[in-house]
């Protein structure tokens, strides 16, 4: 009996490659799998009927792969008939999937052609029961890898330990052996970074809006995360090509990460969340980055709002002396005042009065003879942090060396490393913050004096922020006992931290 549909006497044969991230690391690459197929194509004596690829796309992760819609397409069309790769799960991993695909290959009467191994008439019961086997085995495969690198996950959080790239704010020091094998890793502060991180916290703490802020940023120059980044699968937008621009989005993701806590945030496959304490330095206190995340869930947060009004001691200048929390500026009767932003009946003052007594103080600071010398750090301190810098990048250089010849055990390095990494990053503390104080020099010399009243009524509160920031003021605004009218300059406190 004829068939009423007979198999072609010369197939229509196209070639599939596909590669996905995780498989880089195997030399396989989609060129070479295409041609190996090309190869087999010509070699059967087929008719090439095109070739359809899927960079960098896994078959696993559920997203579109246009060289394989592109192939689905043809063979629907009928002119395919013959699919050539070097393995079947180069078309699928997912069950889902694999199941449409086979249930197409079927209808059309497909041959799936391994290069390098088997063939599957996808139209006979033998052809569909093996590639359910090997699409089967391809998914246990992936299975069990999603498991190894989820148990890897957990392992590196129940360590607290960093995992991934290092994020914005620290950076990622290596011990490495005399060949270059990464022994240890550890993450310390970026010296520029890790200060933003702590402004940006500081700012949307004391009430300034994303928008500002990411101006803000912007305006100075300061290049944003992933500025040096290569991404391979996606484009930049083209108002920031080379990264380096802030967006409210990135603000707002920097400012919500629990690592800034120095926390790991673990699920483990149940509804509550665990938090680990991560073995890297926090940036900014755990309460403050609960703040923050609050700050960002409220409802009226969702809503787009002008950017708030600069005062004098509004994002972090003053803070509350009942809870610590920043001021904000808050009309009571018409009159501004002063108030806690995390609870306004913490405290409260008349603005104009607490602004005119911080301009009495500080004036009075700038007016004193020996002003300058008084309010930069002494130099010795400066030289004394760098040379305890020196001291102890020496001893980590020393360390490595020995370990690398082998004068030094493991465990020598271990504890002469464990004494010097905290001397290195304590004196770099110190350098950032007095070379900060001291490069300010130029422009307390031109403040001070007998006429620093006149030169700070003629700032703009902006400027006069700035100075305040410069000489590291803080204002701290407590409770008194005193009821009606007047001030008290009693309840605050203006310190130099």
């Amino acid at each position: 009996m004829t068939s009423t549909n007979p198999l072609p006497d010369v197939r229509r044969a196209a070639a599939y490659g596909r590669i996905s991230e995780d498989d880089l690391d195997r030399r396989e690459g989609v060129d070479d799998q295409l041609s190996r197929s090309e190869a087999h194509i010509e070699r059967r004596g087929w008719d090439y009927a095109g070739t359809f690829r899927d960079d960098d796309v896994s078959a696993w992760s559920g997203k579109p792969r246009p060289g394989y819609e592109a192939l689905v397409a043809e063979i629907a069309a009928g002119r395919v008939d013959t699919v050539v790769v070097r393995h079947l799960d180069r078309l699928w991993r997912d069950d889902l999937e694999a199941a449409k695909g086979r249930a197409l290959f079927k209808q059309h009467r497909v041959l799936i052609a391994e290069y390098g191994g088997m063939e599957y008439p996808m139209w006979t019961a033998h052809g569909q029961h093996m590639a359910r086997t090997m699409s089967g085995n391809g998914t246990f495969e992936s299975d069990i890898k999603s498991e190894r690198v989820r148990e890897a996950s957990e392992r590196r959080a129940e360590q607290g330990r960093m995992n991934g790239v290092c994020p914005y704010g620290w950076r990622r020091e290596y011990r490495l052996t005399s060949s270059g094998r990464v022994i240890e890793s550890w993450e310390v502060e970026h010296p520029e970074e890790a200060d933003v991180v702590r402004e940006i916290t500081r700012r949307l703490l004391a009430g300034d809006s994303l928008l500002a802020l990411t101006n803000d940023l912007n305006d100075r120059g300061i290049r944003a995360p992933g500025a040096d980044y290569n991404f391979t699968k996606k484009a930049r937008g083209l108002a920031n090509p080379d990264g380096t621009r802030w967006s409210k989005t990135s603000v707002r993701k920097v400012a919500q990460r629990a690592s800034n806590a120095g926390l790991r945030i673990f699920h483990q496959g149940q509804p509550d969340e665990r938090r680990i304490k991560g073995n890297w330095p926090a940036l900014v206190s755990e309460n403050d980055w609960e703040r923050v995340v609050d700050l960002f869930a409220a409802p009226e947060r969702r809503r787009t709002r002008p950017a708030s009004r600069v005062h004098l001691l509004t994002y972090g200048i003053g803070v509350c002396g009942v809870c610590g929390g920043p001021l904000r500026v808050a009309r009571r009767s018409g009159e501004p005042y002063y108030v806690c932003t995390t609870r306004e009946e913490c405290v409260g003052r008349v603005q104009k009065y607490v602004d005119r007594y911080v301009a009495d103080t500080v004036v009075e600071w700038l007016s004193r003879p020996d002003a300058v010398q008084w309010l930069v750090p002494d130099g010795t301190a400066l030289a004394e942090a760098r040379r305890r810098e020196v001291k102890a990048r020496d001893v980590l250089a020393q360390a490595g060396t020995k370990l690398a010849t082998g004068e030094w055990a493991v465990a020598t390095v271990d504890a002469v490393t464990a004494t010097a990494r905290p001397e290195l990053e304590k004196a770099q503390i110190d350098i950032r913050r007095l070379e900060a104080a001291s490069g300010d020099y130029a422009d307390l010399a031109e403040l001070a004096g007998p006429h620093a009243r006149e030169r700070w009524e003629a700032m703009t509160v902006t400027g006069r922020r700035r100075l305040l920031e410069k000489l590291r003021v803080r204002v701290t605004i407590r409770r008194t006992g005193k009821r009606g009218p007047g001030f008290d300059p009693n309840g605050v406190e203006i310190d130099r931290v």
